[in-house]
């Protein structure tokens, strides 16, 4: 087993979201990868070989509580170190994962490898939390939330769309986390992602995301969420007509700001899909 460390999504050195990955896991078992994701603290991907005849490689996707279905920083990090090392050579890439088979497709600038990753056409939730409900969750007023709609929007894995009237608003956030997690569960969605508009960037949102049940209260970049968003934003009419692509600056709360790219396929005025699109840098490099 050899485990490569990455920053997925970095704005600036010191950002991004960190993701351990791990090469030659066939031999681990459940326990294992779910022990060495709680040592780190934060989400792990697992290389395995894969039995789908489509798949030379599975991901297996853990942060420190549980296992999960789909990560895409993880899935960025991981195809970064196998583009490096060698180990993939062609695009697209077509990856294993718990929700299915993943699209990736990547390109090689000097020393930098960009990836994207296709997510599933959207699902729209019907039954959603009142502005009230997700007000007293997060600790703010409900005048905060902007005159836009509250939405759980899934391409992967559900997420809370929650649109605030400001930068500062956003970054003052300072939930009930308790409270935050039970409305997460009666609404069956996997994080809260408050996000606004940045005025003096065309196309450009900052975000955060506040994921549940996954063993740390904030994340400093989550593509399945920016994803999420970047349907929204089209949805909505955020965007500057003709274009179908946004950028998500996330984590600076955190002082780890990541920057993510998503864009929004459409066929006959319909959504099919989004994408992520992003980079990663190798920290270092160890053997278990």
């Amino acid at each position: 087993m050899r485990i490569v460390h990455t920053d997925v999504f970095a704005l600036e050195e010191g950002g991004g979201n960190p993701c351990p990955v791990v090469l030659n896991s066939d031999g681990q078992t459940n326990e294992q990868m779910q022990q060495l994701a709680k040592e780190f603290g934060v989400e792990c991907v697992f290389v395995v070989a894969s039995s789908h005849e489509d798949c030379e490689w599975k991901f297996r996707y853990f942060v420190p509580n549980n296992e999960m279905s789909m990560c895409v920083h993880a899935t960025i990090g991981a195809v970064t170190v196998l583009v490096k090392e060698g180990q993939v050579t062609q695009s697209p890439l077509f990856i294993e994962t718990a929700l299915g088979v993943v699209e990736v497709h990547w390109e090689k600038e000097n020393d930098d490898v960009f990836v994207t990753v296709k997510q599933w056409e959207p699902v729209y939730q019907e039954r959603i939390p009142s502005v009230k409900e997700l007000s007293e969750a997060l600790q703010i007023n409900e005048s905060d939330v902007a005159d836009l709609p509250l939405e759980l929007i899934s391409t992967s894995r559900s997420k809370l769309l929650v649109p605030m009237k400001d930068e500062e608003t956003l970054h003052g956030i300072e939930p009930a986390f308790e409270k935050l997690w039970a409305l997460c569960d009666q609404y069956e969605t996997t994080g809260v992602y408050p996000f606004a508009v940045v005025k003096h960037k065309v196309n450009t949102f900052q975000a955060r995301q506040f994921p549940n049940n996954s063993g740390y209260k904030e994340d400093s970049a989550t593509g399945v969420a920016a994803s999420a968003l970047g349907v929204y934003a089209f949805k909505h009419g955020l965007l500057t007509e003709k274009t179908n692509v946004c950028h998500v600056i996330q984590g600076v709360a955190m002082n780890k700001p990541s920057i993510m790219m998503a864009r929004t396929v459409i066929e006959q005025n319909h959504i099919v899909r989004s994408e992520v699109i992003g980079s990663a840098m190798i920290r270092n490099k160890n053997n278990r």
